[in-house]
């Protein structure tokens, strides 16, 4: 009897042996799956794929969507989200803004004014935004923003010649225009706000779709402050042909003429209101339909930064991309 039950024990344990042997170990068999199990026979469903992963340049916890990779860990500089208009790093750096206020049917504009411009336009050894604005309402050339900007800078008659918003021109005691001096002014004004430490720096990237264009901006501040910031993005044209009154005459090339706000605002667009913390980031988005007049090759956009105080626009900063106007 014990030796039965010896052999029937023996038996079950067999089977039970044999029984664990069959079963096949489960789970993933993708060799190119995230959790691939080398030891698994049988796939259990659980395989993970890689995740994609967006680069973010500038650091600020969103993704360029047009810059991915692959993978199954985090990689450094890239996060799991491409909700970042414009990826790039702001150069802390400052510029100023160079305006010619002018009119084609102006003579002087177009003789010893159109050569004052180009001296200026040469000497300057730093980069600025440059901008030939016709200001008048007569004028061909002109549009809101110029009409505005001949008010607001002080223009006292055409041709004035301004840095970041301040007429800069030389005038005799008899009405007259000292030139040299004009440009020294300009010049000078110009390469001294190169020279600053901005409180705001700004940068973007363009895109033209047919008639469309789209300028994505980021503006970084650099210090605590408490304002009305104002964020301005203007088309800039070279060489406009155009009838100059004066030297210049008819069929003039008109240098870096200011277009237009994309937005329509002549101050553009605000972008913080009240206090703005240091290290913070501000994107902005501007669209607009070129003119169909236009020469999209010569087209640059120009950044101006904008501090409202008591109903005026104060310069802060200036940008234009590498190349440009």
């Amino acid at each position: 009897m014990k030796k039965s039950n010896a052999l029937l024990l023996s038996i079950a344990c067999l089977l039970l042996i044999g029984l664990y042997s069959c079963k096949k170990p489960t789970g993933c068999i993708d060799p190119l799956a995230c959790n691939y199990d080398p030891d698994a026979k049988k796939d259990d469903g659980s395989c993970q794929g890689k995740s994609i992963w967006y680069a973010d340049v500038d650091g600020d916890g969103l993704g360029n969507p047009s810059d991915t990779t692959s993978s199954c860990t985090q990689p450094v500089g890239y996060v799991d989200n491409g909700d970042d208009l414009l990826d790039a790093v702001i150069e802390k750096k400052a510029m100023g803004l160079i305006t010619k206020m002018t009119a084609t049917w102006c003579g002087p504009c177009g003789s010893w004014g159109w050569t004052l411009f180009e001296d200026i336009i040469s000497g300057v050894s730093n980069e600025a935004l440059i901008m030939g604005v016709y200001s008048p309402a007569s004028s061909e050339l002109t549009n809101a923003t110029a009409e505005q900007w001949g008010n607001d800078f002080n223009a006292q008659g055409w041709p004035s010649f301004c840095v970041n918003g301040k007429n800069r021109t030389e005038y005799s005691s008899t009405g007259g225009i000292f030139t040299s001096t004009t440009a020294s002014n300009c010049i000078n004004a110009s390469d001294s706000t190169a020279g600053t430490n901005p409180l705001a720096a700004m940068t973007y990237q363009k895109i033209i779709n047919g008639s469309t264009l789209t300028v994505n901006t980021a503006t970084k501040f650099y210090a605590n402050l408490s304002g009305q910031y104002y964020l301005g993005a203007y088309i800039v044209e070279d060489g406009v042909i155009a009838d100059q009154s004066g030297d210049a005459g008819p069929g003039a090339s008109h240098h870096f003429v200011l277009r237009g706000s994309m937005d329509g605002n002549v101050y553009g667009t605000l972008i913080k209101g009240g206090s703005v913390e240091a290290n913070e980031t501000i994107e902005q988005t501007f669209t607009m339909e070129l003119d169909a007049s236009w020469v999209t090759e010569n087209i640059t956009v120009g950044l101006v930064l904008w501090n409202q105080v008591n109903g005026s626009y104060l310069f802060m900063n200036a940008y234009k991309e590498e190349g440009g106007h």
